[in-house]
């Protein structure tokens, strides 16, 4: 287990950050998915991560060399911000190898931008996603 992770919850993020962290979003930057799914993209996670914390004030470590099981590529890491350890996360991309338009590594950032939204998951970010009235 990665020393910082041992330290997590020790010590809270000041209310200029939580702010920064908790701005509403506006309904255009929400995607749909072709089953329903509402998401929003990883480039909106980290542009408020980059507010919250500063370019460089944050970055997603990985726990293990990613992975094919199956049809997934598998991204296992952890989030840290302003050196504190925030939240671990596994991230998947499909893989299919006969699709020439996703190659293995793009399958790799896929399930790595996975893993950081889910990560971000213990941030009051873009929670209204979870709202079963707002969905």
């Amino acid at each position: 287990m990665h020393a910082l992770m041992l330290k997590g919850g020790e010590e809270g993020f000041s209310q200029e950050v939580i702010a920064a962290l908790s701005t509403d979003f506006s309904d255009t930057i929400v995607d749909i998915k072709p089953n329903g799914t509402i998401f929003i993209s990883h480039g909106h996670y980290r542009d408020c991560l980059d507010r919250a914390f500063g370019p460089g004030g944050w970055c997603l470590i990985p726990l293990a060399p990613p992975a094919v099981e199956g049809s997934r590529v598998i991204w296992h890491g952890f989030l840290k911000a302003r050196g504190q350890y925030i939240e671990q996360a596994y991230g998947g991309q499909t893989y299919i190898r006969s699709n020439s338009e996703m190659s293995y590594d793009d399958c790799v950032e896929g399930a790595k931008s996975d893993c950081l939204t889910r990560c971000c998951k213990a941030l009051p970010m873009f929670r209204k996603l979870w709202d079963k009235l707002y969905v």
